[in-house]
């Protein structure tokens, strides 16, 4: 299995509240990758055995589009971005602003 990984506060934050179902999605974080203005984490599902991006889009501070309280200018982008193969593939996945 997957090391787990430390995954800075604001991030955290944004997770805890953005109401995901599994709760223990955070235990469950293997990587991460980021730009200047664009963030993702790796999760392992290991019971779907797949690995899915969550990633946040830096916006500044204040109100997002979408009337949500951004957390130090990030906010969520995607809440499921996969399934990737292995945490090598995520990794080499080309940066871009989102993986959308």
């Amino acid at each position: 299995m997957p090391k787990q990984i430390a995954i800075a506060p604001h991030f955290r934050q944004l997770i805890e509240v953005y109401g995901f179902e599994d709760t223990k999605l955070l235990d469950k974080a293997v990587a991460t990758r980021s730009s200047e203005d664009w963030f993702a984490i790796l999760f392992h599902d290991t019971e779907a055995e797949e690995f899915f991006a969550v990633d946040f889009a830096y916006y500044g501070r204040g109100q997002s589009p979408h009337g949500i309280d951004r957390i130090e200018g990030w906010e969520i982008q995607n809440d499921y971005v996969g399934p990737f193969e292995s945490i090598k593939e995520f990794k080499n996945e080309e940066l871009k602003q989102s993986f959308f």
